[in-house]
């Protein structure tokens, strides 16, 4: 085992405590950034200075990725200079290369980074100083010796070999391996001309890399909604003014996970319930900066009307409030409730009723959704309204939900406590589980129940998040059963639609995730093909159904801003 050596500065190297092949560069002594980011674009921010959208969800200490060993020092051990993040121009607050010395030369068969790029582009050279001060010059291509950290493809010389949701969207990092004909006394890096991000260097013996690959099967049997009846279907209408809304959202639902799951569920394509809706459209999604769009700025377009940039909620690129067609329909009167199979202040329901600059202001959002007086919340996660002492999230000391008890909402943990609530406004927190759960469907029937109380009609937006779960970690149950879940939903709304045709129904995504496709396989129909492209968001234009009194408004190729300015023209609602 290689000796450690320490300095009072910092550790410079360290040695793989499990396999003494590999000797651990410890890459604080060069480090430019941070792993975590607390505000994006303040220029100050680690690793690419995106908020939240960062790498903070990666383990520290020594990790093993492919079979190598990397020391990750982690922010708290490092000051806040934990990997070598080189701006390629891009990035003004970080610096064109990085040194790292080495106290004395290390030997080794290869050396091995773990890193990943944050744009197409040259991300840069890599230099090696050998003991007898002979370089060996590697230039690193995209493409081939890094992939993007969004990217869940391997190359020639970059095997992805970590992926992880940091919250905002799924991240990979890759191993790469560059020969050592001597012993490695320095190693620079020097940035390009796209932002490049080295976590871990490791020195060792050859080493045969293998991807991380997820399983490309589904592991549970699914029972389909039955098809529609295409009679009671057509009798409902598409023209005049509805008086409630139901507005169901896929997260993450784009064409090809809707086609894996038609495959899945009915053999072949085409065949999901919101497929036989009379009308459809589709819907272009990019962001105020960004062509692929977040779920916050997405949630904002489809409530709002307005664009604005990835990670804010019901703001706009300024910071001015954008008021969404939720608030506005409430101030005239109608009920409103917010349903969703994820975090209650995720940014799908935030986009309704919250206005804030980051997505990950979970706290914040919860004191937007106290304060709106909507009739009906219900989804996760309760952490960010309960006060630390009470094993919330809170640092104030609040306890909003008590807070709202006061201001009589009642608040519901479960299905059985949501149907037996007296008072007319409630917020309901559900443990979603099963693979081919129906409690989002169940939840939805109950909410729908209490809002059709009030005579002016309702506005309700439901969502469904395991689309998007699928497509970021690649996982085809939870495609399938989200797919499923809308199906379901779908039919509760249907059948309150076919006793109240004055309601106006809309299905659709809010981004489509994983660039899914999936054909039919000849040889196992019970088991389509499937490829999932990306781990991230993608720009695909998304499909829209309808059906309903006004749904012959929602047609051809719309912007999703379009979307909430048609509900608003339809109601006559304030323009802001």
């Amino acid at each position: 085992m290689k000796r450690f050596m320490t300095g009072i500065s910092v550790l410079l190297l360290l040695s793989a405590l499990t396999a003494a092949e590999f000797t651990t560069l410890d890459l604080r002594p060069a480090a430019t950034a941070a792993l975590a980011d607390d505000t994006p674009g303040d220029g100050r921010g680690g690793w690419i200075d995106a908020g939240s959208d960062d790498l903070s969800c990666i383990s520290t200490g020594v990790l093993r990725v492919c079979g190598v060993d990397f020391f990750i020092p982690g922010d708290a051990a490092s000051g806040g200079r934990s990997a070598v993040v080189l701006g390629g121009g891009t990035l003004p607050h970080l610096p064109g290369s990085a040194v790292l010395e080495l106290p004395e030369p290390v030997s080794g068969k290869r050396l091995y980074l773990l890193h990943a790029a944050a744009d197409k582009g040259e991300p840069g050279t890599l230099k090696l100083t050998f003991d007898d001060d002979s370089v060996a010059v590697h230039q690193i291509v995209f493409g081939q010796d890094v992939e993007s950290w969004r990217s869940s493809a391997s190359r020639k010389n970059a095997v992805r070999g970590w992926s992880a949701y940091n919250g905002n969207t799924q991240v990979s990092l890759f191993v790469s391996g560059f020969s050592l004909p001597r012993p490695l006394k320095k190693v620079e890096f020097v940035g390009g001309s796209a932002p490049w991000m080295i976590v871990g260097a490791t020195v060792g013996g050859e080493r045969l890399l293998k991807p991380l690959l997820p399983d490309r099967t589904c592991s549970f049997e699914y029972e389909p909604e039955p098809r529609l009846d295409g009679e009671k279907i057509a009798a409902l209408p598409v023209d005049g003014i509805p008086r409630n809304i139901i507005f169901i959202i896929g997260d993450g639902m784009g064409r090809g996970a809707q086609n894996f799951a038609s495959l899945k569920l009915y053999g072949a394509i085409g065949q999901l319930p919101m497929e036989q809706l009379p009308v459809q459209a589709l819907v272009s999604t990019h962001s105020a900066n960004s062509e692929v769009t977040d779920s916050a700025a997405s949630a904002t377009a489809l409530a709002s009307g307005f664009k604005t940039n990835n990670g804010m909620v019901g703001v706009s690129p300024e910071g001015e409030v954008l008021r969404s067609v939720a608030e506005r329909a409430h101030e005239t009167g109608r009920a409103v409730g917010l349903i969703t199979s994820d975090g209650i202040t995720g940014a799908t329901p935030g986009g309704f009723v919250a206005h804030r600059r980051q997505r990950s202001d979970f706290t914040g959002i919860a004191e937007d959704i106290a304060g709106s007086g909507y009739e009906i919340f219900a989804g996760a996660s309760p952490e960010p309204f309960l006060p630390e002492a009470d094993g919330g999230k809170r640092g104030d000391g609040r306890n909003l939900l008590k807070e709202m008890q006061e201001g009589g909402v009642a608040v519901a943990d479960g299905i059985d406590q949501f149907r037996a609530a007296e008072s007319a406004k409630v917020i309901g927190f559900f443990k979603f589980g099963a693979p081919d759960d129906r409690l989002l469907a169940e939840i939805t029937r109950e909410a729908i129940r209490r809002l059709a109380a009030n005579p002016k009609g309702f506005f309700l937006m439901v969502e469904e998040f395991l689309p998007d779960k699928g497509g970021h970690s690649n996982i085809p149950d939870a495609t399938v059963c989200g797919v499923n879940s809308v199906n379901r939903v779908l039919r509760v709304a249907l059948d309150f639609a076919l006793e109240h045709p004055d309601t106006l129904i809309l299905v659709t995504g809010d981004h489509e995730t994983g660039a899914v496709s999936a054909i039919r396989n000849f040889a196992d129909p019970e088991n389509p093909h499937v490829v999932y492209m990306q781990v991230s968001h993608t720009g695909e234009v998304l499909p829209l159904f309808a059906v309903g009194a006004g749904a012959e408004r929602f047609n051809g190729v719309i912007d999703n801003t379009r979307i909430p300015r048609i509900i608003t023209e339809m109601w006559k609602l304030p323009e802001k």
